[in-house]
């Protein structure tokens, strides 16, 4: 049993001491165990898997004893309620790797986790070693769904350029909790920060493209966009006033009405131009006839949103500087008679403009060619 060279040796000692067989002892030091003392799973979602390693091995002094001095170790693990451990008898030789084994935490229910793994062993010194497990299941939440609401737009009747609009994240919805923060950003900049859904806030003229962020009270978040226009109210440009002459002498001269200088921020509808209640015309510019004297016009424009502003300027038509000059030819003269009756027995010679034709409008043309003038 101790092989040729050790039994050859106890032979030759015996035969030299007179028969005496000395004792032979071959010894082994018992295992060592040694492991992980605590294990932590962290923060796992319900109903996921969670596992983590324990490590086993035997620690016995290989340095002092050598791996043929020291015993095998030889092992089960059992976990309390909650963790599982593999069921099988485990042995680990000193010197070796640790063994590895797979320990399982249940995810099925919320909440703190905690229990042991006791490691049962041969160890003399320690046969029974407890190893401390703790874990957190939280919900497996799902993130919230950010509603900015549809795009709109806020119309500016006064022409301040700038109103103020309402945000409202309302419809927004969070189907495992709740929405704890509404946070409104144009690009870079917070327009409104908080836990209400509707916020009121200043926009300028123009087109303003809004990111609604939601967060839910597991910190998911979610984002959405409004856009928001600001219409400004157009601005009416009549002109300036106009005078003209009636150089023909027939009562009223044409005057050109130009709003080319009219603007909008998107663009203009309509134009109207009216003197009193009377409509002169429905485009930008026109060519309207005015009879001798003052004439109020005003301009009406509106842009697509609905949005007026309103111009006026002053139309003066003056009479001709020589109004006995009926002919126009320059020159006062017998010519001038013939072409007023001529223009008097059709009815268009009211020379005294009091918007009839009669035979007071006879006698101020005579004055007036008697005259010169």
């Amino acid at each position: 049993m101790v092989g040729n060279i050790i039994a050859q040796a106890l032979v030759a000692c015996a035969t030299a001491s007179g028969g005496h067989l000395p004792l032979y002892l071959d010894l082994k030091v018992p295992a060592e165990v040694t492991s992980d003392l605590a294990i932590d799973f962290g923060t796992v979602t319900q109903g996921s898997l969670a596992t983590r390693p324990l490590s086993v091995s035997n620690a016995g002094n290989v340095a002092l004893w050598n791996v043929a001095g020291i015993a095998n170790l030889n092992y089960t693990l059992s976990a309390s309620a909650g963790f599982t451990a593999p069921p099988a008898s485990f042995g680990d030789l000193a010197g070796g790797t640790a063994n590895s084994h797979t320990i399982t935490m249940n995810t099925a229910t919320l909440g703190p986790k905690g229990g042991t793994i006791t490691i049962n062993s041969d160890a003399p010194d320690q046969p029974v070693r407890t190893v401390t497990v703790t874990g957190l299941v939280v919900s497996n939440n799902l993130p919230p769904t950010a509603n900015a609401g549809p795009d709109f737009v806020v119309n500016d009747p006064d022409g301040s350029g700038a109103e103020s609009v309402t945000l409202d994240g309302s419809a927004s919805a969070d189907r495992d909790g709740t929405i704890t923060n509404y946070t409104w950003r144009e690009g870079s900049t917070v327009l409104a920060n908080g836990a209400s859904p509707t916020v009121s806030v200043p926009l300028t003229l123009g087109s303003h493209t809004i990111t609604l962020t939601v967060t839910d009270d597991d910190s998911a978040q979610a984002a959405d966009t409004v856009i928001v226009r600001i219409n400004g109210r157009p601005t009416a440009d009549a002109g300036p006033d106009i005078t003209l002459t009636d150089s023909d002498n027939s009562g009223s001269e044409t005057a050109t009405l130009d709003a080319s200088a009219s603007t909008d921020d998107n663009s203009i509808n309509t134009y109207e131009w009216r003197e009193g209640a009377t409509v002169l015309a429905n485009i930008a510019i026109a060519n309207v006839p005015f009879s001798v004297g003052a004439h109020t016009v005003t301009l009406i424009v509106t842009d697509g949103d609905g949005l007026t502003h309103t111009d006026t300027l002053l139309v003066a038509v003056d009479p001709p500087s020589c109004p006995a000059d009926w002919d126009l030819d320059d020159d006062v003269d017998s010519d001038d008679i013939v072409v007023f009756f001529a223009d008097w027995e059709s009815g268009n010679a009211d020379f005294d403009g009091d918007d009839d034709t009669d035979s007071d409008d006879i006698t101020a043309f005579f004055i007036a060619w008697e005259g010169g003038c």
